[in-house]
C-alpha cells in the first residue's frame, strides 16, 4: 500500500499489467457485454481499469462510476476513464481535484453505500427477546466480520478477565463455524451477560441496541456503525485503506482506535460510563445519497 502511493509507481504499474489483466478477463467482460449494460458501476480498481480499457473498443461508450469505499483516496483507486467518482467527505472531493486533476462535476460526495436495513426502524424489543438480551445492562457488539476472519477468543477473554462494569457481549463469528464453537465454550464471570452468535442477519438491529461496536475498521462496517449511531472502536485494521478509516473515525469523534485487545478496556469503560445521549450524525454521508443517482442514470 505505502509503496504504491505515488505517481510514478502507478504509472509503471500500469505499464506492465495493463496487458496481464485484459489477457485474463476475456470471461468477465463476455458476461458484462451479455449484460448491455447502460451504465457501470464498481467498487474496486482493477473491473474499473479492465472496464475502461474494454469500453474504449466499443462504438458506444459505457459510462463507469467508480465507488471508493473507503474515507481516503490512494493514487490506484484513480483511474483514467472513469466518468464518476463517488466519495465519503469533502477531504476526498478535494483531493481528487486538486491532486488527481478531477473535475468537481464528475465527483460526487454521497458516502458509502450500505444495507438499507441500517435506514429502517427493527423491532428492538423483538431483538432482545430473540437473542435474550437483557434490557438493564450495555451492549457490546464483537464483530469478526461476515466472513469470521477477525479471531475473536482473545478479545473476549481480556473482556471477561479485566471489564468490571455490567455489560451484556455479543460476540458475533459471522460464517467461521469453528470459531463460534471455540467461543461457545468460553464462560464469563457474573457480571457479564453473553451471548455468542454465528451468522445472524440482524446486524443492523443489534448495532441500534449497542453502546458500542469493537470491529477491524472495514469502509462499510465504519459506515453502519455513523449511521447506527454507535462509536466504533477499530482494531486490526488492515495497514492503508482502514488506516484512513480510523483516521476518519477520530477524527469527527466517531470512534477509537485500539492496538491490543487491552488496549479495548479503558475504551468500552469510557463508553460505558458516560450518561451522555447519543451524539448527531446526521452530518456523516451514508450512502443514502446514491440510490437517488442511480436511479437517474439510465434517463
Amino acid at each position: 500500500f505505502r509503496i504504491s502511493d505515488n505517481k510514478a509507481f502507478i504509472k509503471t504499474y500500469h505499464a506492465f499489467t495493463d496487458y496481464l489483466k485484459m489477457l485474463n478477463s476475456f470471461e468477465f467482460l463476455h458476461e458484462v457485454e451479455k449484460f448491455e449494460p447502460d451504465h457501470i458501476i464498481t467498487t474496486h480498481f482493477l473491473p474499473s481499469e479492465i472496464l475502461v480499457h474494454a469500453m474504449k473498443k466499443r462504438s458506444k461508450a459505457v459510462p463507469i462510476t467508480q465507488i471508493i469505499t473507503d474515507y481516503g483516496v490512494h493514487p490506484i483507486m484513480v483511474v483514467k476513464g472513469i466518468s464518476e467518482y463517488v466519495v465519503s467527505t469533502p477531504e476526498m472531493k478535494e483531493e481528487l481535484i486538486h491532486t488527481y486533476k478531477v473535475s468537481p462535476v464528475h465527483i460526487h460526495e454521497f458516502g458509502i453505500p450500505i444495507d438499507p436495513a441500517f435506514y429502517g426502524s427493527p423491532s428492538l424489543e423483538q431483538t432482545r427477546l430473540k437473542y435474550h438480551i437483557p434490557q438493564d445492562t450495555p451492549l457490546v457488539l464483537l464483530l469478526s466480520g461476515g466472513s469470521g476472519l477477525m479471531e475473536l477468543t482473545d478479545i473476549i477473554e481480556e473482556l471477561f478477565d479485566k471489564l468490571t462494569l455490567p455489560f451484556t457481549l455479543v460476540a458475533v463469528t459471522g460464517k467461521n463455524k469453528k470459531m463460534f464453537n471455540r467461543i461457545s465454550k468460553l464462560t464469563p464471570p457474573k457480571h457479564i451477560s453473553y451471548v455468542p452468535l454465528g451468522w445472524t442477519d440482524d446486524i443492523s438491529s443489534l448495532m441500534k441496541l449497542a453502546s458500542v461496536v469493537v470491529s477491524k475498521p472495514g469502509g462499510l462496517t465504519t459506515t453502519e456503525c455513523t449511521v447506527s449511531q454507535v462509536p466504533l472502536i477499530a482494531i486490526y485494521p488492515i495497514p492503508g485503506q482502514e488506516d484512513f478509516n480510523i483516521e476518519y473515525l477520530k477524527k469527527n469523534q466517531l470512534g477509537d482506535h485500539a492496538q491490543t485487545p487491552s488496549d479495548i478496556i479503558p475504551l468500552i469503560t469510557q463508553y460505558l460510563s458516560q450518561k451522555t445521549t447519543k451524539k448527531d450524525y446526521t452530518r456523516v454521508q451514508s450512502g443514502r445519497q446514491l440510490l437517488e443517482f442511480i436511479s437517474h442514470l439510465k434517463a
